[in-house]
């Protein structure tokens, strides 16, 4: 009888199926998980599954209640009052209210913290000057009415203000504790464990009040290189991979498994600000471009490049875009006469930006005889020496905070944001200004189609394209999302039967 007994746990064992994990991979290991210290989008995909805010936001539905339930304007736009959730709970079983949020918030803003993204509440009354050092933290222009009520207000309209209660960087904290496996998240997912080098493991935090109960745990496998993280989704030993390189997308474009997903981004070639009083040369770089021949190579659908990546239905009419012009683009190098020029790009862009940046090298040699010498850069080194030293041309892909033209419009204003161009025109400024105060739908997408002519028909940049993630997922999860804000969304992950 013991022997049958042993030998029945034994089969019971063996038949019992493992339970189910989703693994991806980033292409770095997160050095903290901190929202707060947030200085890129590489690990993105894992911060915003552990700490969540107010609201997510939808491709289809735009903003969609998170931990929060509702946000109303005041009558002169320059107050907002948000009310979240009843019965907020930390992953720890802790309440979560709103005390927690404006603590976060003078955390991101105290100096001391040197919060990467602190620019997110600068909108809010006395934000800038108490980061900058001008005013003390009491004085900042938010509080907690009550457990659920936060009450903002304005410096100015502060328009679209509200998409940055979307963004784990703005999320509440308590802190990352000595042993991060402590942590306490907001999220849909907590950690469970972290092996150093290699991979951590997120499960379900059962104190998240939206999602799938049932979610399974999740993996993230930190693999740097796209082609390595392919061959382990060929294997079976990732079941999403974030970014499938271009040359294999005819591959798998007809698979099942295949998703094809555009991004709100606006990648472009900008130029020295050393080459602004020199349009000539700007203009042969950028008639010299056979853009078509380029959305073939990579496969482009939407917008092509030589058009801004932005969403169509921003504008009132269709994008302004430069067209491939050889002859004028030689006649204009003839004109301006430059030696070698230099070229960076940030090789956290993987092989394809490698590709793009030699077809770029060898278009300007072919239709304008130009001299370009290429180089690729660590993201690091990339971004230093845009700052420091430009190259007389750089790639650049600028990723607004929000998902409105006047949020990618902004970025060329602030050097601090990504205003790598220095580009100053008081015309930008004052249709931007517009644009933060225009109440029509057809007055805003007016304005940021000139906003755009300024930026490309005035050759300042030449834009790359509606720019999309070519996705593999296996078909036996469903649920995630991932948006045109380039946030992947687990809560509702769930295996098929």
């Amino acid at each position: 009888m013991i022997l049958v007994g042993l030998f029945f746990h034994f089969a019971l064992a063996q038949a019992a199926p493992p339970a189910p994990l989703f693994r991806l991979h980033l292409p770095n290991e997160p050095t903290n998980l901190d929202p707060h210290q947030q200085k890129n989008s590489a690990s993105s995909y894992l911060l915003f599954n552990l700490h969540r805010n107010v609201f997510v936001f939808d491709d289809e539905r735009g903003l969609v209640p998170d931990l929060g339930e509702s946000c109303e304007r005041g009558r002169d736009r320059r107050q907002l009052t948000c009310t979240l959730k009843k019965n907020l709970r930390w992953s720890d079983g802790r309440p979560l209210t709103a005390e927690d949020f404006v603590s976060s918030y003078r955390k991101i803003l105290d100096p001391r913290t040197g919060s990467p993204r602190a620019d997110l509440l600068f909108a809010v009354k006395n934000a800038e000057d108490i980061y900058r050092g001008r005013k003390k933290i009491p004085e900042l222009g938010v509080r907690a009415l009550d457990e659920r009520r936060l009450r903002f207000e304005f410096r100015d309209r502060a328009p679209d203000f509200e998409y940055n209660l979307t963004l784990s960087a703005l999320a509440p904290s308590r802190g990352v504790p000595e042993d991060p496996r402590q942590i306490v998240v907001s999220g849909p997912y907590r950690l469970l464990s972290w092996d150093k080098g290699r991979r951590l493991r997120l499960t379900a935090n059962p104190h998240y009040p939206n999602g799938s109960p049932s979610r399974p745990d999740v993996e993230f496998v930190f693999v740097e290189d796209d082609g390595t993280a392919l061959r382990l989704y060929e294997k079976g030993d990732l079941d999403f991979l974030r970014r499938l390189p271009t040359i294999y997308i005819s591959r798998y474009k007809k698979s099942p498994e295949f998703h094809w997903i555009g991004v709100t981004r606006l990648d472009y070639l900008g130029f020295a600000p050393k080459w602004d009083a020199h349009p000539e040369l700007r203009r042969a770089l950028s008639l010299s471009l056979d853009f078509e021949e380029l959305r073939k190579i990579f496969s482009a659908e939407g917008a092509p490049p030589g058009c801004p990546g932005l969403p169509e239905n921003w504008a009132s009419v269709p994008w302004p875009c430069l067209r491939f012009d050889p002859a004028a683009a030689r006649a204009a190098a003839q004109a301006a006469k430059p030696g070698p020029l230099r070229m960076n790009y940030s090789t956290q862009g993987g092989e394809d930006h490698r590709r793009a940046a030699e077809w770029q090298q060898e278009q300007w040699r072919k239709n304008a005889g130009l001299t370009v010498r290429v180089k690729g850069l660590e993201n690091k080194i990339f971004l230093a020496e845009l700052k420091k030293s430009p190259p007389d041309v750089f790639r650049k892909g600028l990723a607004p905070d929000r998902p409105t033209c006047y949020a990618a419009l902004e970025k060329f204003t602030d050097p601090d944001s990504g205003n790598f161009l220095e580009f100053k025109d008081s015309r930008f400024r004052d249709l931007l200004n517009s644009l933060a105060d225009a109440e029509k739908e057809a007055d805003k997408k007016d304005l940021c189609l000139q906003g755009l002519k300024l930026l490309i028909e005035g050759n300042r940049l030449i834009p790359l394209g509606r720019m999309h993630f070519a996705v593999l997922a296996k078909e036996n999860f469903f649920g995630w999302r991932l948006n045109q804000m380039n946030q992947l969304d687990l809560s509702a992950l769930r295996t098929r039967k």
